[in-house]
């Protein structure tokens, strides 16, 4: 399996930084989850966002609500809203 970025933007007409994004994985020879498995690709993305993420001036607001569920009872999560 093999991924071509060239068929991959023709396809699909991803925003300029993700075609970036791409690139810089492939520079940094990130390999796929179907080579590295599923736990070394989660400390990938981990560390791409680290990397690559960057960071931005929060223009709205957070609230942080609590959806029940019967499976992760008691948890909450942020939201970020812009208003």
């Amino acid at each position: 399996m093999s991924f071509n970025l060239e068929e991959f933007v023709k396809k699909y007409a991803p925003h300029r930084e993700t075609i970036d994004f791409i690139k810089a994985r492939a520079d940094d020879n990130v390999k796929p989850i179907y080579e590295v498995g599923v736990e070394r690709a989660r400390q990938n993305g981990i560390e791409a966002a680290a990397k690559y993420g960057g960071s931005v001036e929060l223009d709205g607001k957070t609230f942080d609500i609590n959806i029940p569920s019967e499976f992760d009872k008691g948890t909450s999560f942020l939201l970020i809203c812009n208003f």
